[in-house]
Parts: structure tokens; sequence; C-alpha cells
């Protein structure tokens, strides 16, 4: 809905292109877009510029794409001031590639420069290598301690979904973004769960667990769920876990059994070929 407490769908980073749905009003502050996925939703009218110049793919040879959580866009190569802060995930296009540098095409006819590091150069029309297991999963634990947003997709603020896609974009790993399509996506790891648990010998590094609220755990074993209420988590190895915490909000490194005194693990699934 246009309206700044209404349930939030996802975050969109800076320079992502959107389709405008409908012409707004002049009084109103928000306009319906469409994003490349196909999801629509409502953005601030000032959070959009009608300059495409910084989105055209086929202006540019080479683009980026940010790997580190955030990265600081200067106005000069050197002894520069700060224009921007773009996080995880964002693209940019290069205009000119220098040793250990980029300059990049900004929105609004601006351009601007940062270093190599914590990013992925490709050619325009690529998309990111895939890259295995570990460095999932050592990418996903760079947002240990960020805060819990729902929908959100930045370590400024963000929840155990958006750990995954962001860490699964960076990483060549195409997932679909309906979430309810993502719990039956991957390759399910069929004797990773006793009763609810997960079996660690049986994880492997980049594993995306699955839980659901517990209702009820019989003397048996057998448990029920409540499916509506859902948390996921990315095995990391040797015994730990990064999820999210309801207690701090924030996103946590724990013990892989902590999450589970009050969820249930419903399914293990693996995401890439097995090592060799």
């Amino acid at each position: 809905e246009p309206d700044i407490s209404s349930e939030r769908i996802t975050q969109v980073l800076y320079n992502t292109p959107v389709l405008l749905l409908e012409n707004p009003a002049a009084e109103e502050t928000f306009v319906h877009v469409e994003l490349l996925d196909g999801r629509t939703g409502f953005l601030p009218i000032d959070a959009l510029t009608t300059d495409r110049q910084s989105v055209e793919a086929n202006l540019y040879n080479m683009k980026i794409i940010v790997t580190d959580v955030s990265k600081r866009i200067m106005t000069h190569a050197m002894n520069g001031n700060l224009l921007i802060e773009v996080k995880r995930g964002t693209l940019l296009y290069v205009t000119y590639r220098g040793p250990d540098i980029f300059k990049v095409q900004l929105t609004d006819d601006r351009e601007g420069w940062l270093s190599s590091d914590g990013v992925i150069a490709l050619p325009s029309g690529a998309v990111p290598p895939l890259t295995d297991a570990d460095q999932f999963a050592s990418s996903a634990r760079a947002y240990r301690q960020a805060k819990w947003l729902h929908a959100g997709r930045t370590n400024e603020g963000i929840d155990m979904y958006g750990v995954i896609q962001q860490t699964a974009y960076i990483n060549g790993l195409d997932l679909p973004v309906d979430e309810d399509e993502f719990c039956q996506s991957g390759d399910t790891v069929h004797d990773g769960i006793e009763a609810g648990r997960i079996v660690p010998e049986k994880m492997t590094v980049g594993d995306v667990i699955f839980y659901e609220r517990l209702v009820n755990r019989t003397p048996e074993g057998d448990v029920e769920t409540d499916p509506n209420r859902r948390r996921l988590g990315i095995w990391l190895g040797e015994g730990k876990l990064l999820t999210e915490s309801i207690h701090t909000f924030s996103i946590v490194e724990v013990d892989g059994d902590w999450p589970e005194r009050d969820w249930a693990a419903v399914r293990v699934a693996g995401f890439f070929p097995p090592a060799e």
C-alpha cells in the first residue's frame, strides 16, 4: 500500500531500475512500480529519478557488483569526499578502470570512484560466476550482528531471507524470489533431521535449514509445527549456524542446536554441487 506503515515487501538497492506502473498525482508521495523480478509495490517518489543513464547496459562494456556488505563511492580517485555508500548486491556500470580503482556511472549524471576490492568486475551482460558452498557461507557470515529488519536487504537492516538472497546473488546462485517457492527449492538432505532437530554430522557447509515454530513435541519425538511462522539458518560448519534472534533483533552466529528449543527443523537443503 502507498503508506510508510504498510507491510514491507522488499528493499530496493541504489541504482535498481523499476517500471513505473502509473503516473502519480501531484499531491501523492508514493508511486506504484514493478521490479525486475515481477513483484509490484509502492516506493516513495523522492527515492526515484527519471535519469536512466546509469542503468543502460548497452552504453557500457563493464559493470561491477558490490560484494562487501557496504562500499564507499568518492568524488575523486584520491582524497575525495564521500558521495554515497552502496550496499552488497548493488550493480554499477564502469566508465573507467585503472589500477585497483574504478570510475562508475551514478544517477543524475554523476560519476564516482571506488577501490577494486570488495567488488566483482564483469562484462556488462554477464552474471556473477557460481562459487561454492564454502564461499557462500563465508559471505553470509559477514552479516553477523546486523540489525534484524523484516524484508530488509542491507547490513543496516536485514532478515535471514535477505541474507540468503543477497549472498546467493554475489555467489552466482539463482534462487526463487518467492519465499514459498524458495522453501521447496534446493536438494533435500533427507537424513539431515531427526525428531525436528538437525543432525550435525549430516550437515554440509552452506546448507540451508528451514525451521517452523514448534507447537508440540511428543515423548516419541514427533513434532507439530506452525507452517506460517518460519525461520531460516545457514550451516557454517564446526557446529555453528547463522540465523536471526528475536531476542536481540539481530543476525547471530550460534551453536547449531540453539534455535531448536522453540523451533523445529522441517527441512535441510543444499544448493551447491558436492565438493570434489
